[in-house]
């Protein structure tokens, strides 16, 4: 698999514009971002979907236009180290995909206090129900005297729409298929996990290697211990689609 392919597509590149740029044919393209999305929902299992205490989360969806339909694609994020705790894509708008969301959330969480924030969607209130229970002082205690807001998501859904070309709002480069589209969601939010540093974070860190809540395998090492990288950098395109 070329390097520079799914690399590209995961910071905004076009399908069509990496075809004419590298001379690929565009089946092969296709191919390479099928497997890189494969192997960034792997790591995303292996790495991330591990119970850690979350505390706040914000989970938001976006509308999304392909070529002769809408989808839908949510998304929700550990507040506390900007970690993508996945998402999940339909193309309706209902309880059964924001249930799908609320599944993965579960299985990032260890039993402990959790308050969800969302907009008005009533499924959004439905679902988190089933995932938890609690009062209103629960809630204002875990955000620390904080404004409810849900401003780290929304953040999150303008860098998926800016990192994936059919995400954008206007676009002649539309998705066509929803399995094509959820591929390119886990390779974006998987190197946004793992290669790319929040400047929010301290010492600039990405959120898997956030010390508070970051990604953290089954052996105590982070992904860039797995991937034999140094300490000292962040980790690459080369070493992410080799973890495994």
């Amino acid at each position: 698999m070329s390097k520079s392919s799914p690399c590209s597509v995961a910071h905004g590149c076009p399908i069509a514009a990496i075809v004419v740029a590298y001379g690929f044919q565009r089946q092969t393209v296709c191919a390479w971002l099928d497997a890189a999305g494969v192997q960034s929902e792997a790591v995303y299992q292996h790495l991330v979907c591990q119970p850690r205490t979350l505390g706040a989360v914000q989970a938001d969806d976006i509308r999304v236009r392909q070529q002769g339909q809408v989808v839908w694609m949510a998304l929700a994020l550990l507040v506390a180290t900007r970690l993508w705790l996945g998402g999940a894509v339909s193309p309706r708008r209902d309880g059964a995909l924001i249930a799908r969301l609320c599944t993965l959330v579960r299985a990032c969480a260890l039993p402990a206090p959790l308050v969800v924030l969302v907009d008005g969607f009533a499924a959004y209130v439905t679902q988190v129900r089933r995932l938890a229970h609690g009062t209103a002082a629960w809630a204002v205690q875990l955000l620390g005297g904080s404004t409810i807001q849900t401003a780290y998501i929304e953040r999150l859904n303008g860098t998926f729409r800016a990192r994936l070309a059919p995400l954008a709002r206007w676009t002649r480069a539309g998705g066509r298929t929803v399995a094509r589209l959820e591929r390119g969601m886990w390779l974006v939010g998987t190197v946004d996990n793992c290669c790319t540093p929040h400047g929010s974070l301290a010492d600039a860190r990405t959120p898997g290697r956030h010390p508070t809540g970051g990604v953290v395998s089954q052996t105590g090492t982070d992904l860039r211990g797995r991937a034999g990288v140094g300490a000292t950098r962040t980790l690459g395109a080369r070493e992410f689609l080799h973890v495994g």
